[in-house]
Formats: C-alpha cells, sequence, structure tokens
C-alpha cells in the first residue's frame, strides 16, 4: 500500500496529460473519424500488400499473360495509393481546419457560447 505511494509518478502523469490533450484537440477537430478509419484501412490494406509480396503462393492470383502488369506491381501499387492515403487524410483535415480557423478571425459571430463552431461554418469551410 504505502510503496506506491512513495514513488514519484508526477513525469508519468505528465505525460499522460500532454498525451491526453493531443488527443482531444484531434478528436474536436472535424474529419478526426475520417482520419482515424483512413489509417486503419489503410494500414490493413499496407499489412496485405506486403503479405502478397512475400507470400510463396502469389500463384493463387495469377494474371494473364497479356496483362499490362504483374502480380508485384499491381500489389506495389496498391501499396502506394494506401500510403498516399495515409498522408491525404489529415492533410485534408489540416485545410479543413485552416480555413474553419479563417473564417471565424473574420467572423467570430460564427462560434457560439460553447466556443463550438457553428454547423454551417464547418459545411462552409469544405467549399472553399
Amino acid at each position: 500500500g504505502d510503496c506506491c505511494r512513495s514513488i514519484d509518478c508526477k513525469p508519468f502523469d505528465d505525460c499522460c496529460k500532454a498525451i491526453s490533450t493531443s488527443c482531444s484537440r484531434f478528436t474536436e477537430r472535424p474529419l478526426s473519424t475520417f482520419v482515424l478509419l483512413t489509417w486503419v484501412m489503410c494500414g490493413f490494406e499496407l499489412y496485405y500488400c506486403g503479405v502478397a509480396l512475400v507470400e510463396p503462393s502469389g500463384s493463387a492470383c495469377a494474371f494473364p499473360n497479356d496483362a499490362l502488369v504483374d502480380m508485384p506491381t499491381f500489389v506495389c501499387v496498391h501499396a502506394g495509393f494506401a500510403a498516399l492515403n495515409i498522408l491525404f487524410a489529415p492533410w485534408f483535415q489540416h485545410q479543413v481546419w485552416k480555413q474553419i480557423m479563417a473564417d471565424v478571425t473574420e467572423n467570430p459571430s460564427i462560434v457560439d457560447a460553447k466556443r463550438m463552431v457553428k454547423r454551417t461554418a464547418v459545411q462552409a469551410a469544405f467549399k472553399k
């Protein structure tokens, strides 16, 4: 009982608070679910692309001889698009957030009493 009380947990506590603050800032922004789901789905896609490249039973997916690309090229292109999508999702979220912050600077009335940006302002940021 007293052993845990004598341990200095302040650095660990500070670390947890910093991570928690960063996560809450991320999830409060528009498109956070989109970014997380993109990362998960593209993570799976990258994993299975890697499995398809190194697995010896790749012959189960045989391309015809007159195909434009072979199996390894097709898988590498897929992996490239997955990696690109992992980078694109947070970039897109950042661009929308930057537009919302610019709109708030121009017109502070789009923030309500709870310090929340109104839905119409968020939707308008997608169109700009």
